[in-house]
């Protein structure tokens, strides 16, 4: 609620006119009776003058034609008068910017994905990649091949059975 002289609510209804953006947003002055004093703006509010006790502001999110918007009512008194102010703001770049940033987080998560598929095969393949010699060579002695040899690298525990290996493939090669 706001108590003060016509100037003050003049120079209000200015300031709040020339904040108005796009023609989305509207501003509406209504007296007491409800009727409407001065209307600025393409659409119309879903808000009505109802009734607004002197602390009491109304507001309310409302979407119209896919354009989200917040309206706001408060009771003004000026100079013994009532006056409500009734204001609608388009809020639609925030549900814009909502979706730019899911979509934004949609493709990051999928590339992400993506990207840790592929390195995680090719770990695996690494990882795995000296198991699958010793396989092939153990099969190879298997038919009779005891000349197979594999080479080991490292110094894991893979590298140690690939050395017992070897010289299992020696004595049997001798004997």
């Amino acid at each position: 609620n706001y108590r003060g002289n016509r100037e003050v609510l003049e120079e209000l209804v200015r300031n709040m006119e020339e904040n108005i953006g796009d023609g989305q947003d509207i501003l509406i002055v209504y007296n007491e009776e409800k009727e409407v004093l001065y209307h600025k703006g393409n659409r119309k509010n879903q808000l009505l003058a109802g009734t607004l006790s002197e602390d009491t502001m109304l507001w309310q999110m409302v979407e119209d034609q896919g354009v989200h918007y917040l309206e706001t009512m408060s009771r003004v008194t000026v100079d013994e008068e009532v006056y409500y102010l009734e204001r609608s703001r388009s809020l639609q770049y925030i549900y814009d910017n909502r979706r730019d940033l899911l979509r934004i987080y949609r493709i990051t998560l999928l590339v992400l994905l993506a990207v840790s598929a592929v390195l995680t095969v090719v770990f695996a393949l690494s990882f795995t990649e000296p198991i699958r010699r010793l396989s092939r060579a153990t099969r190879a002695i298997a038919k009779g091949n005891y000349g197979r040899r594999v080479k080991s690298r490292g110094q894991d525990e893979v590298a140690d059975l690939m050395e017992d290996f070897n010289t299992m493939a020696e004595k049997l090669e001798i004997n």
